[in-house]
C-alpha cells in the first residue's frame, strides 16, 4: 500500500495482482484514507485496485481551523464540502487512468463519504458501480433528488436501521426509482457495531464481484 497523489488528492493505493477494476474509497468526517487501510487491503485481495482518497481538509490536507468551522456552521460546511469533494473526483479518475489504474470504476463511501459518493456519481459517468454506506443522496431535511443522473448505475446502499444522523427516506425513494439495492443494517445506529461493519464489507466485496 503506497501513499500517492492523484490529481488534487492525496491517496493510499493498494494494487491488485490481476485487477478487475479500480475502486475509490471515500472516508467519513474527521477520518482519512488510512482509516480504511484494512478495507483497502480487502479490496485488493478481492481483485480491485483500491484507492483511498483523503477528502478536502482531512488526512494530509488537514488544517487547524477545520473543526471550529464545522462546529460554527455545520449545514453550510456540509454543502461546501460535498461540492468540493465531488468536484475533484473526475480529476482523480483522470489521474487513475494515467497511472494504469483502469476501470471499470467503483466508488465506496462511508458516512460523509457516502454523501460524496452520490454527488460524485452525478458528476462523472465513469462511476457506474457504487456502494454508499451510511449516507444519503439528499442533504438532511431535503427530499430525494430527481433520479435522472443516477439511472443506469448499479448501486448497493447500506444504511443503519436506527441511524440518528442520516435519514433513510431519500435513499429508499431514489433507489426505488433507479432499481438499486438497499440493505438495512438491522438494529444499528450510525456508529455501526464492529460485527455489522465487517459484515457490510463482506457484502460489499461479494456484490462488487457479482456485478462486474
Amino acid at each position: 500500500m503506497t501513499p500517492e497523489h492523484l490529481g488534487p488528492a492525496p491517496v493510499l493505493v493498494a494494487r491488485a495482482d490481476a485487477p478487475l477494476g479500480t475502486a475509490l474509497v471515500l472516508h467519513g468526517q474527521y477520518a482519512d484514507a488510512a482509516t480504511h487501510a484494512k478495507e483497502l487491503a480487502l479490496l485488493a485481495g478481492a481483485g480491485w485496485n483500491a484507492v483511498g482518497v483523503d477528502a478536502p481538509e482531512h488526512g494530509r490536507r488537514f488544517h487547524d481551523g477545520r473543526d471550529a468551522k464545522w462546529q460554527a456552521d455545520p449545514e453550510g460546511c456540509l454543502e461546501a464540502h460535498l461540492e468540493e469533494a465531488s468536484a475533484e473526483i473526475p480529476a482523480v479518475l483522470d489521474a487513475c487512468e494515467s497511472r494504469g489504474l483502469h476501470g471499470p470504476f467503483a466508488v465506496i463511501g462511508v458516512s460523509l463519504g457516502a454523501f460524496t459518493t452520490w454527488r460524485a456519481m452525478a458528476r462523472d459517468s465513469r462511476l457506474q458501480i457504487a456502494v454508499p454506506i451510511l449516507g444519503s443522496p439528499a442533504l438532511p431535511g431535503q427530499d430525494a433528488p430527481d433520479p435522472g443522473p443516477w439511472r443506469g448505475r448499479r448501486v448497493l446502499a447500506q444504511n443503519a436501521e436506527h441511524d440518528e444522523v442520516v435519514p433513510l427516506g431519500p435513499t429508499r425513494a431514489l433507489l426505488a426509482q433507479i432499481g438499486g439495492t438497499l440493505h438495512i443494517l438491522e438494529g444499528s445506529p450510525h456508529l455501526v457495531p464492529e460485527v455489522q461493519w465487517w459484515g457490510a464489507w463482506g457484502r460489499t466485496l461479494a456484490w462488487l464481484n457479482g456485478n462486474r
